[in-house]
This record gives C-alpha cells, structure tokens and sequence, in this order.
C-alpha cells in the first residue's frame, strides 16, 4: 500500500513552520527596536537641553581720565533678576576699581587710577549668575543654561595733569 504524503508532507510541513515562527520571532524582535527607539525619541522632546549656549555680547568704552581723577559710569540691569554685574577682568594700575548696586535697575562702576599713574589700564565688568540668591533655576534644568552675557570692556587711558 502507497501512502501519498507521508514524510515527505510531515518535512515540508516542518520545514514551513519553522520559517514562519523564525519570521514571527524577526517581527516581534524588530517590533520592540522599533518601541523602544520611539520612545527614546518621545523622552528627547520631553525633556530639551539644558546646556543653552548664551550670545556674548561686549561693549567697549573708551575713557580719557586725568590723574587723581575718579570715572564713574551707570550700568543697567542685564539678564535674569538674579544677575549681577562683577569686575572679571581687574585693571592694574588703580587705586580703586568697584562695582557696586546702585538702585533696583543699575550698577554704578567707578575707577580712580593710582596715584600719579599715567597710561593704560583695562577693566572688564560682566554679568553673572548670582547663586547665592537661590535663583538662577532654568525650568527643569536647575540652572545649567546659560543666559546672555553682556561685558563692558572699560579701556582707560590716564593723562597726565595739566597743573
């Protein structure tokens, strides 16, 4: 007696069924990359950079002072409410160099050269984050960004007196 099918049908069957869940198991492997690196996506646009890049933005004044004579110059407030202007560059040749808050919206820089000093100097007043104050908090970023920064490049020449 002949049967038709038999092993050769079992094997064939075989055969499709192990391709089938070997592609089964190539989708669903594939369906979880897929997932997964769409999620990855989503939580990168719920949760954007915190390292802003802040704009420099420099403003050089040129000053003519006499010897023993004091320049003062009226800064505005620049930044968050939380900045603060500070010398980040100190002059060398001076007798004295600060800034100090002078009102809610300004800072006042005031400059008196050494005595009888003539010539050059150079100051640099910036902004910078206070965090003394507990601010400087960027939404979720705890203040890691960076704001803009403006600097005054003060470039002093000292003349001699006239007397």
């Amino acid at each position: 007696m002949v049967v038709k099918g038999g092993i050769g049908r079992d094997i064939q069957f075989i055969k499709v069924h192990l391709i089938v869940s070997y592609f089964k198991h190539k989708i669903i492997t594939m369906r979880k990359v897929y997932f997964v690196s769409a999620g990855f996506a989503m939580l990168s646009f719920l949760f954007p950079s915190c390292e802003k890049e802040g704009a420099v933005i420099t403003k050089t004044i040129n000053v003519e002072l006499e010897a023993n004579s004091t320049f003062s110059y009226t800064i505005p407030k620049a930044g968050d409410e939380d900045d603060v202007m500070q010398i980040t560059q100190q002059g060398s040749h001076f007798l004295k160099s600060e800034v100090i808050e002078s009102g809610p919206s300004a800072f006042k820089f005031s400059y008196t050269p050494a005595l009888n000093f003539e010539g050059s100097d150079e100051v640099k007043v910036s902004t910078e984050e206070d965090h003394k104050s507990g601010h400087g908090h960027h939404g979720m970023c705890s203040g890691k960004g960076k704001d803009d920064e403006t600097v005054y490049d003060f470039k002093i020449t000292v003349k001699g007196s006239t007397k």
